[in-house]
């Protein structure tokens, strides 16, 4: 996960470090790490060179009153003198990690108490006035999260974001699930329950458990930040707030969300659930903590085929989109949750065109249907009369339907195996083509902690509905639609846009107010986007915004500086004496997340905001150990 802004930017957690050595009131073993308060803001990397040397300006005037006042006498040798700025800045290092970039400053031994209670008081005040006068760029910011194969247990995987929970934190997949407000999860007791039989293939095909005794963090009593309600739905047989808990969730190392509310499910939702409904929890979150303006988000699903060269990790971006992702005009929709659609994405499909190898194409469907799009859900599920047509069009015979982690999609031997593609309408002006090595692949099955394909079957990723043609029976638009389609879902205007996919490693964020305006940091102040495409159907919402792309005019942070110069020399002005010491409350360290991958298994290789509480994490286990369960009184 990262937090991004539209200009070369970048994530700036600015924490104070100290170790117990120097901590006059450490009660913790020599070498525990205590994290004081926090501020996240974000800067430019020109702004974070203005933002040292303001640094070292504050300071120097603070060591000049200190020397005024006899503090220099308690300095252990004159060398220490020139050693005052140089540690600052020695600490003031920017480190690179997982794409954002850290700023530390840490307190050294050689500096006596109050010089160092000095120096802390000083950045601190300097961080607050930053916060603060920053806190206007909120809206330029959006948050992101891969959406990529993850490795469960020892090597199997399952797509979805790699996420971690609890303490020490344990990690699972989730898929993007629009169908649901609250995440869901399974764990030890419901489903896979390892306290009657140990079920690797179980474990796997739920994206990983959550082991509920695992966790010290977690509570049933806990009152969450948030709370949502779910309603009942088909195949979702829940409603309701979620009683079950709340624990922290590991964004990435240093990106935790306390108290988070997590549900734990016993059917009906067959693998972990971030959700992301029109009430999530998650977005709703992220807008409290101002990471995001909007109740807004996007997914560029990657790429997922049998070779290394058809594999690419995917992006989530939360509070905005990936221009970078999308290609054309895009269509969009109203949000319908009056239909049988669990997303409410419910989109109006005019063709259904079958491509062949060389370079003709058939139509198999050339009405309308109305289909629900579900990136969690793993085929393409059209009525069976249409199903029968394209297996005509395919020119060979199915052998059946796989009960693998593509759940029901066509089985054909390799000689057999469809050549061409399939494309998809929306609304007589959008197609999308699903290529074939995407949409025909190895029919991937967990077995116990692997996963294994035979090299003797194909299985195209398109099949029926369990219920058939009757009307009551949504059929849907899944995971191969998205490896072609870009996703945005905005819930503040209940609407969702559908573009063509550009499947490329290149950036482009921006991000989305609550009233559908783009917002970037371009050179102009403002201009027009493109017009997208809009529906000629009235029951349609408008497209995106194409609306006035807001400039977002960031102010140099030289103003800033002075500002901050000039309170700092007032707020010592105003104090008497040095304070001689300044307390830092303690904060446990949690594990440093890591997924594995990159484990080398016969399934696709390479697996194909404000920050509460930042902190040094220590390296977890690349191979979870299950934890012991605690003896029953």
């Amino acid at each position: 996960m990262t937090v991004k802004h539209s200009l070369d930017t970048a994530s700036v957690d600015v924490t104070h470090k100290i170790t117990s050595q120097d901590h006059d009131h450490a009660t913790q073993p020599t070498g525990d790490i205590y994290t004081t308060d926090v501020h996240s803001v974000i800067l430019s990397r020109l702004q974070l060179k203005q933002y040292m040397v303001c640094c070292k300006g504050i300071y120097q005037h603070h060591a000049r009153t200190a020397k005024h006042k006899g503090v220099e006498d308690e300095l252990s040798s004159p060398s220490d003198k020139s050693l005052l700025w140089e540690s600052l800045k020695e600490r003031l290092l920017v480190k690179t990690s997982l794409g954002s970039i850290t700023l530390v400053f840490s307190a050294k031994k050689y500096l006596n108490t109050s010089m160092r209670s000095l120096t802390m008081k000083v950045v601190l005040l300097l961080l607050s006035i930053v916060h603060r006068a920053f806190a206007d760029w909120a809206g330029s910011t959006v948050v992101t999260l891969p959406y990529r194969n993850v490795t469960v247990l020892d090597a199997s995987v399952r797509r979805g974001f790699p996420i971690q929970l609890g303490t020490p934190p344990q990690p699972v997949a989730m898929v993007a699930a629009g169908y649901a407000n609250n995440t869901f999860l399974w764990d030890d007791t419901h489903g896979c329950d390892v306290r009657v039989q140990y079920d690797p293939s179980c474990i796997v095909g739920r994206g990983g458990i959550f082991w509920l005794n695992g966790s010290s963090t977690w509570s049933d009593v806990a009152k969450p930040n948030v709370t949502a309600l779910d309603i009942t739905m088909q195949g979702f047989a829940f409603t309701g707030t979620p009683p079950r808990g709340a624990d922290i969730v590991y964004l990435n190392e240093s990106y935790p969300l306390y108290d988070f509310p997590i549900a734990t499910t016993k059917g009906g939702i067959t693998v972990n659930s971030l959700g992301l409904g029109r009430d999530s929890t998650f977005l709703q979150t992220l807008v409290k903590k101002g990471a995001i303006i909007s109740k807004t988000w996007s997914l560029f699903y990657g790429l997922t085929g049998e070779d290394a060269d058809t594999q690419m990790d995917g992006t989530a971006v939360f509070g905005g989109y990936d221009r970078a992702k999308t290609q054309g005009q895009n269509q969009t929709f109203r949000l319908n949750y009056g239909v049988n659609c669990r997303t409410g994405m419910v989109a109006t499909v005019t063709s259904i065109d079958v491509g062949f190898i060389n370079g003709t194409e058939q139509n198999a469907f050339a009405s309308q249907i109305n289909m629900c799009l579900d990136p969690s859900f793993e085929i393409l599920s059209f009525p069976l009369s249409i199903v029968n047509t394209l297996k005509s069009k395919f020119e060979a015979k199915s052998f059946g339907t796989s009960t693998g982690r593509a759940h029901n999609g066509l089985l054909y031997t390799v000689a057999d195996a469809f050549t061409g593609n399939t494309s998809v309408t929306l609304n007589r002006q959008l197609k999308i083509t699903v290529p074939n090595s995407q949409l025909v692949v190895p029919d991937y099955v967990p077995l116990g902690n692997e996963t294994f394909f035979s090299d003797t079957s194909r299985e195209v990723l398109i099949g029926a509905p369990t219920g058939g043609d009757q009307p009551e029976w949504m059929t849907y638009l899944g995971q191969p639609f998205f490896i072609a389609a870009y996703l945005l879902v905005n819930h503040d205007l209940g609407t969702f846009s559908v573009w063509k996919n550009n499947s490329t490693h290149k950036e482009d964020y921006h991000a989305i107010d609550s009233t559908g305006t783009i917002r970037t940091a371009e050179e102009t102040a403002s201009q027009t986007s493109p017009s997208p495409t809009t529906s000629q159907r009235p029951d349609q919402g408008p497209s995106l915004s194409a609306g006035t792309i807001a400039g977002l005019v960031i102010g140099p942070l030289a103003g800033v500086s002075l500002l901050a110069a000039f309170l700092a020399m007032c707020y010592r002005r105003k104090t008497r004496k040095l304070s001689a010491s300044q307390e830092h409350p303690s904060s446990s360290i949690l594990p440093k997340s890591e997924y594995r991958n990159t484990f080398l298994v016969e399934a696709p290789s390479a697996e194909p905001i404000v920050v509460e509480a930042p902190g040094d994490t220590a390296r977890a286990s690349m191979v979870f150990e299950l934890p012991t369960r605690a003896a029953s009184p």
